[in-house]
């Protein structure tokens, strides 16, 4: 069972966004508290402005995909993530 931390997402609420990208591990957990996240949000702002970004970069040692957004940034670097997390299409 994962605990969400309400009062950090429900300042959310107030930032009037249009669009809100959960970074995530994109592993069976990562994923299962990035939904919490984005079922809470929907419940309380009635509309769906969360996507889950699941694109991380490939590593080009290994040639494998990486799933953990922190790994992508230590290997690669903050403007590699950050562009990959921006261009993501769900």
């Amino acid at each position: 069972m994962l605990i969400l931390n309400l009062d950090v997402i429900n300042d959310f609420q107030q930032l009037h966004k249009q669009k809100i990208i959960i970074c995530a591990d994109t592993d069976d957990r990562g994923l299962l508290f990035a939904n919490q996240i984005k079922d809470h949000l929907f419940a309380k702002m009635g509309k769906d402005l969360v996507e889950i970004c699941s694109d991380y970069g490939t590593d080009p040692d290994t040639g494998k995909f990486v799933i953990d957004p922190n790994c992508s940034l230590v290997k690669f670097g903050k403007e590699f993530l950050r562009d990959h997390i921006l261009n993501f299409i769900p």
